[in-house]
């Protein structure tokens, strides 16, 4: 398997990581502060619970940040604002959001607010260890 083969899958795991560890978090914040139980914030289907993330990972990879070779730093960070940004309005949008509360206002837009912030930090981690193991720039 090539260097850009892994270095891709594995910005796109990370990702993944990321994006799950963040629902996960804000969902048990949203159960610590407003209700008694995980069960009336948890989404009553898969595709409501996989939804955002799928749609947040797709986005970023049209945008072309996997691997994302050549990209200066500004025009990275603009693109993963575009890709939170949008995942958000996509997700929302097709939850339905204002007619069915089938996932929790809060935890949706608490959790794409943290991706903003912990995606780029992140990404930047990986890709140092990317550089370290190798696998990332050239030679």
């Amino acid at each position: 398997m090539n260097p850009q083969r892994i270095s891709t899958l594995v910005l796109i795991f990370s990702d993944v990581v990321l994006a799950l560890a963040v629902w996960g978090v804000a969902i048990l914040i949203r159960a610590a502060w407003g209700t008694s139980t995980i069960a009336g914030v948890l989404p009553t289907n898969t595709v409501a619970g996989v939804l955002p993330v799928a749609v947040w990972v797709a986005l970023r990879a049209v945008l072309g940040l996997y691997p994302g070779y050549g990209i200066n730093a500004v025009d990275e960070l603009r693109r993963e604002s575009y890709a939170t940004l949008g995942a958000l309005i996509i997700a929302s949008t097709f939850l339905g959001l204002h007619q069915g509360q089938d996932v929790s206002r809060s935890v949706l837009i608490g959790g794409f607010l943290a991706l903003l912030i912990a995606a780029p930090l992140v990404r930047q981690l990986v890709k140092w260890s990317l550089k370290k193991a190798r696998l990332w720039g050239a030679g």
